[in-house]
C-alpha cells in the first residue's frame, strides 16, 4: 500500500483536496460496510450482507469512480474486487471463499484511499477528517 502512496504523490499539492478527503472518506466507510457484510454473511443472513455488499459495489463506488479513473484508472482494481465479494454475500457458499473475497475488497479499498490521497496519508489531520467524513456516509 505504501507503493500506492508514493505513485500518487504530487509534489505541485501542500494539501488534499476537500474532493480527495471525500472520496478517501467514502473508501473508509466502505471497508467498514464491507466488514459489517461478512459479519451478517457468518452470522447466516445472506440478504443482508447482499444488500451491504450491493450498496458499496453500487451507490458508493459510484460515488469515488470519477474520482480514481482521474488517477490511472485507480478504479478498476477495486471495482473488480467488489464484484466479486457482491457475487458471493447474498447467498451461502463456502465460508473461506467468501472471506478471502471481503479481504480482497477491504484491501482494494485501502489501495485506492492512497491513490486519492497520495502523500498525505500519514497526515494526522488528514486522517481524523476522513473518519470524521466517513461516519456520515449512508
Amino acid at each position: 500500500m505504501v507503493n500506492a502512496t508514493a505513485r500518487n504523490a504530487d509534489l505541485a499539492k501542500t494539501a488534499p483536496t476537500s474532493g480527495d478527503t471525500q472520496a478517501a472518506a467514502v473508501l473508509a466507510a466502505m471497508q467498514s460496510k464491507l466488514d459489517a457484510s461478512l459479519a451478517s454473511w457468518k452470522g447466516g443472513n445472506y440478504q443482508d450482507a447482499g444488500a451491504a455488499a450491493q450498496l458499496v459495489d453500487g451507490t458508493w463506488l459510484g460515488n469515488v469512480t470519477a474520482a480514481l479513473k482521474a488517477k490511472n484508472g485507480a478504479d478498476a482494481a477495486l471495482k473488480t474486487a467488489l464484484d466479486a465479494y457482491a457475487a458471493l454475500a447474498g447467498k451461502a457458499g463456502d465460508a473461506g471463499t467468501v472471506a478471502n473475497a471481503e479481504l480482497a475488497a477491504v484491501r482494494a479499498a485501502a489501495v485506492a484511499q492512497q491513490v486519492m490521497v497520495g502523500q498525505f496519508w500519514a497526515d494526522t489531520k488528514l486522517q481524523d477528517g476522513i473518519r470524521q467524513v466517513a461516519a456520515t456516509v449512508k
